[in-house]
Formats: C-alpha cells, sequence, structure tokens
C-alpha cells in the first residue's frame, strides 16, 4: 500500500489499516502429541509445520521463535531445538492443515485466521503471547482513479462498522476501528 500511495494511487487520507491477524500454534483436537504449551515444540519428538521463509506466516515464524528465544524463560537454544523439529516448510497455508489433521504432523504455526469456523472442531489453539507475536497489518483505502468513491467509502464505513467488523472477528481477524 505505501508504494500505491507514493505513486499517488490513493486517495491517501483514506487508507488505513482496518485489521490485524496475528500467529496460533495449532495441534489437533486429539493431541496425540500432547502439546500444551509452546515450550513443547522444543521437545525432540514433535513435527512441526511452518511457512518457508519467502512467505509471511514463515517470516513471521522466524520472527517470533529468535523473539522468544532472547527471553530467559525458553533461552537461546528454543529456535534452534523448535526449527529441527520441522518436518515441512509450506508455501501456502492451504497446505499446512491437511497435514495436520492428517496425522503427518504434531503443531504448526498459521495465522488466527486460518482457523476458519468450519476447523475450529479439528483443532485447538495455543496462543502465541502478544510480546512474541508478530502483527499483520491489512490496510484499505480508495484509488484516486476510482470512478465509484461514494461506494467505495461507503464499503469501508460497512467494513470498519460494528457489522463488518463482527464478520471479521469471527473469522479470526483483529478488526482496526
Amino acid at each position: 500500500m505505501k508504494a500505491l500511495e507514493a505513486g499517488g494511487f490513493m486517495e491517501n487520507d483514506t487508507v488505513a489499516v482496518f485489521l490485524e491477524n496475528s500467529l496460533t500454534v495449532i495441534v489437533p483436537a486429539d493431541n496425540p502429541a500432547n502439546i500444551t504449551s509452546l515450550a513443547d515444540l522444543a521437545r525432540p519428538d514433535v513435527r512441526l509445520v511452518i511457512g518457508t521463509k519467502d512467505v509471511p506466516f514463515g517470516s513471521y515464524t522466524r520472527q517470533v521463535l529468535d523473539t522468544m528465544a532472547a527471553d530467559p524463560a525458553y533461552g537461546a537454544a528454543y529456535r534452534d531445538a523448535v526449527m529441527e523439529n520441522v518436518i515441512s516448510e509450506e508455501t501456502a497455508i492451504t497446505t499446512v492443515m491437511p497435514k495436520l489433521t492428517l496425522g503427518e504432523a504434531d503443531a504448526a504455526f498459521v495465522y488466527r485466521s486460518d482457523v476458519r469456523p468450519n476447523d475450529r472442531s479439528l483443532v485447538r489453539q495455543i496462543e502465541v503471547p502478544a510480546e512474541y507475536n508478530v502483527v499483520a497489518e491489512y490496510p484499505l483505502g480508495i484509488l484516486a482513479s476510482s470512478e465509484q468513491k461514494t461506494e467505495a467509502a461507503a464499503f469501508i464505513a460497512f467494513v470498519r462498522g460494528p457489522t463488518g467488523s463482527a464478520v471479521l472477528e469471527s473469522y479470526g481477524f483483529d478488526p482496526v476501528p
């Protein structure tokens, strides 16, 4: 969005972050590996799925692990121990859930919004505390060349209003009013 703003393609006074997303760890609902905390991800018997370093959820996962390793509660070896448990690095989030639900993996880092309502009975979430998590921000704005600026403004008002925010929340996003 910053490039679009800098290039004059946006009505800059309309651009704002409208929602945020962050990472969570998911485990199968029956949790055969008995993973109950983020510390358990460093156990040598855990099979973990993450994103590749070139996709946002993979890059954010590595940032989370780096931040946790800097905390004495986890220790410097935490990141390496967790990364040794990675059995698959995915380029798309859509390939992560099947690996987990088919029993090929014990845990995975995903966006909170990737735990869709119909998946919630299949997995349990282990929240990544805010002090370690990375927040992805999603901006919204009106194109300078838009011929429907009034309609675009109405859509933005809807998305940022109570009804739109409730829909976004139901899908795991954190709306920004």
